[in-house]
């Protein structure tokens, strides 16, 4: 199992964790920090710019939770399967 802490922050905002078990890769929160701006206030995606995503899970829908999950989503469109498979109204 490897776990990055994509998270710049030690206080709340930009909640962001790449996890990879089992051959899946996958982003736990897509967060952007409600006080800071740019760069600032979101996650450290550089760390995982060259890794395959296979998902995207959400622990629950704060901004410090979701507020990147448009880009991060995008990518998951890049790998050219179609992405989204399973998706759930939670």
């Amino acid at each position: 199992m490897k776990f990055i802490n994509l998270t710049r922050q030690t206080e709340i905002g930009a909640n962001s964790y790449y996890i990879e078990a089992a051959g899946n890769r996958l982003v736990l929160d897509c967060g952007m920090h409600p006080k800071f701006e740019g760069d600032e206030a979101l996650p450290n995606l550089k760390a995982i710019a060259d890794r395959r995503l296979d998902a995207i899970l959400i622990s629950h829908s704060h901004q410090d939770h979701i507020g990147t999950l448009p880009s991060r989503r995008a990518r998951l469109h890049d790998r050219g399967d179609g992405g989204d498979r399973q998706r759930t109204a939670a």
